[in-house]
């Protein structure tokens, strides 16, 4: 898009002025919780950290991974494969941008160094969620106490994670959003509905709530928790 190729021109004070205008018009029109929201704060990230505000980038990515994090559970139980992959794939972009941003901070930064595995840790969460997502499924649809809920639930959430993969046309935009919003709370509903009626949803949402602090409660007393990951590290550079 244009803006990238002013990126690419050096022109980073108008490339960002025109970022700032994708990301206000997919807020206004797809919100805060969308991949393509995601990808203009991520792309703002970009910028700020080429002309070496890592500070600034490293904040915009937070909200960038707190946009993907809204929505993850959503696409990941109830997308296509090929949904699940490119969804991944977008996850995998952030992860590296902040990894790389907290480690070449986090020497003298803590704030940096706890951000970093808190994103770590919510990934890993993610992703195991999504393997045994499928099975939970079969379990959950199969009860005769949960059944009719989770397929209701089901159907709702492959309607969000198919409003979450694709943006609306500029004549539907009101309409996506209340739809948008009409989806959301139907989820939130039928999940609490869920969760008391399966002690096994109860416990996957406590997990989902887990931060480095519950995190580190869990560890046995003089132990250390060691996180190994591979990442592609960035490398801003002013063109």
């Amino acid at each position: 898009n244009l803006a990238r190729v002013q990126q690419t021109r050096g022109r980073y004070v108008e490339a960002a002025v025109l970022c700032q205008r994708a990301l206000q018009c997919r807020l206004r029109t797809l919100g805060p919780d969308h991949p393509l929201t995601a990808s203009s704060l991520r792309h703002l990230a970009d910028l700020a950290a080429a002309v070496g505000n890592q500070e600034e980038s490293r904040l915009l990515l937070k909200r960038a991974v707190r946009a993907e994090n809204a929505i993850a559970a959503t696409v990941f139980a109830a997308s296509t494969r090929r949904q699940r992959r490119d969804f991944a794939a977008l996850l995998a972009d952030t992860t590296d941008d902040l990894l790389t941003l907290c480690l070449q901070a986090g020497v003298t930064d803590p704030q940096a160094r706890r951000d970093g595995l808190e994103l770590l840790l919510q990934r890993k969460g993610w992703l195991l969620a999504a393997e045994s997502e499928q099975s939970r499924a079969w379990r959950l649809a199969a009860d005769p106490q949960c059944g009719s809920t989770f397929r209701t639930l089901q159907g709702v959430r492959e309607e969000l994670a198919r409003l979450a993969l694709t943006a609306p046309p500029p004549d539907q935009e009101e309409a996506f959003r209340q739809r948008w919003g009409e989806l959301d709370a139907q989820q939130t509903t039928l999940e609490a509905r869920l969760a008391r009626q399966s002690a096994e949803l109860a416990r996957r949402a406590a997990r989902r709530q887990s931060d480095l602090v519950a995190v580190a409660r869990a560890l046995p007393a003089g132990a250390a928790l060691v996180e190994l990951i591979q990442y592609r590290p960035r490398h801003y550079r002013a063109r």
